[in-house]
Parts: structure tokens; C-alpha cells; sequence
């Protein structure tokens, strides 16, 4: 809630873009657990793009987003 976790993603988009990188992908899981990280990559602009049922186990989804730098 400081906007530590903010500035790390935009250091790494910067350096991405940098290094001549045209997207990012992110993976996370789709637990309840995970749902604050579901929602900060979304309001840091990556849009989802793939879910894949039981990938880290029953009842534990891959959801993965992307975002063009």
C-alpha cells in the first residue's frame, strides 16, 4: 500500500522497453490468495490473456496477463 510493489513493475517496464522488449507477461495463480496481486496487475495496465485450470494444482489455476512496453 506504499506503491513499493508499483515502482519495482515500473522500473522493470522501463528497463524492459529498455532492452528493446515489446511486451511482458506475468503468471500468477488464481487462489483467493493471489486475488490483490489478479488486481494490481490489472490496474498496472496488463490485460488477461489465458487461464489454464489445475496448472499448480487442484483448484489452483494459472492465470496469465500481458501488457505491451
Amino acid at each position: 500500500g506504499k506503491g513499493y510493489a508499483a515502482a519495482l513493475l515500473a522500473d522493470a517496464e522501463a528497463a524492459a522497453r529498455k532492452g528493446g522488449a515489446r511486451c511482458l507477461l506475468i503468471s500468477t495463480s488464481s487462489t483467493p490468495a493471489t486475488a490483490r496481486a489478479r488486481a494490481f496487475y490489472e490496474k498496472a495496465g496488463y490485460v488477461k490473456v489465458g487461464h489454464i485450470p489445475g496448472y499448480y494444482g487442484e483448484g489452483d489455476d494459472k492465470v496469465q496477463f500481458w501488457k505491451a512496453v
